[in-house]
């Protein structure tokens, strides 16, 4: 499959996915969930970052892993589905911007 195609194929899924996140009651709940959790990790995050001795230095990469980490010790210790995790991770990532200019 050629990258045109496959790009094609994974916004289509994106898509339904984003739909089915705004438009189902399953989803608009498992939103507002991440979201609620979401909130919760961002929080554990700005408090470990500073504690990082590179925390100055960290690209965007290595934010990522810091946070899926602290995202994956909160779903283990709430039992948080995997897709609700992979949500938060992707909300909390997003605040990246945010977090370097705090």
């Amino acid at each position: 499959m050629g990258n045109f195609k496959r790009g094609i194929f994974l916004g289509g899924l994106l898509g339904a996915g984003l739909a089915w996140l705004s438009v189902t009651k399953e989803g608009k709940a498992m939103r507002d969930q991440a979201m609620e959790h979401g909130v919760k990790v961002y929080e554990r995050v700005k408090r470990e970052l500073p504690k990082t001795a590179a925390w100055k230095k960290m690209t965007k990469s290595d934010f990522a892993k810091v946070v899926q980490k602290i995202a994956d010790d909160y779903s283990a210790e709430f039992g948080l589905a995997k897709k609700i995790t992979n949500t938060v991770v992707a909300l909390v990532v997003s605040q990246w911007n945010k977090l370097k200019k705090e």
